[in-house]
């Protein structure tokens, strides 16, 4: 991703802070996310990355069941999002960072969550940085309340800069994950309900 593009998208997601704010209040997402996260939370060790976390949507959840603020890390190129996720979360951590180029080292976390954020990013890049920082046994969770299609028809509609903000197929994700030594436990999929990729990455 160029500069001008980065800065375009900053400013756009700098711009919906209040529309992510309100998302995260809803009840019935909410009670989504948690439904998916739940063995996390029921069973929490090790850190989790947040990555593209707007205003920390997902981590909240997490942290509303039971999973220790301390050991969350949440990373987003909008600062207003990251401002507001502090708010939230007081006790976690966060990071103004890209998700292709993560400030970790490698086998960092135990968990990863990209939820509804997958699009916005570089995905080959992404899923290379994902295979580095997560530890072996470590798992990844992608997660979107809407299918590929239902997607990609929302973000042609907004326009720049996220028009050509594409959630792949799962297959294709399947894919990356598994170019990157992940083994893929469970896929889901329905029209405007669910996008969902379970992975854990492969033992040493």
């Amino acid at each position: 991703m160029n500069d001008t593009d980065l800065n375009l998208k900053k400013k756009f997601f700098d711009s919906s802070v209040q529309h992510w704010l309100n998302c995260g209040k809803d009840p019935h997402r909410r009670k989504f996310i948690g439904e998916i996260l739940r063995r996390w939370y029921e069973y929490p060790s090790g850190k989790i990355l947040d990555i593209g976390c707007g205003t920390g949507i997902a981590s909240s959840v997490l942290v509303e069941n039971g999973f220790p603020q301390e050991k969350i890390f949440m990373v987003d190129i909008s600062t207003n999002m990251l401002l507001e996720a502090k708010k939230i979360l007081p006790h976690s951590n966060v990071a103004l960072a890209q998700g292709e180029k993560l400030p970790f080292r490698e086998n960092s976390f135990e968990r990863i969550i990209l939820f509804d954020s997958l699009p916005h990013f570089e995905i080959d890049l992404l899923m290379s940085q994902a295979g580095k920082i997560c530890s072996p046994s470590g798992e990844i969770i992608i997660l979107h309340d809407n299918c590929h299609i239902g997607i990609n028809r929302i973000h042609r509609e907004i326009g720049e800069p996220v028009e050509d903000a594409v959630l792949p197929p799962i297959p294709v994700m399947v894919k990356l994950l598994r170019k990157q030594n992940f083994c893929v436990l469970k896929i889901l999929e329905w029209e405007k309900k669910i996008y969902f990729i379970w992975a854990k990455k492969k033992p040493l």
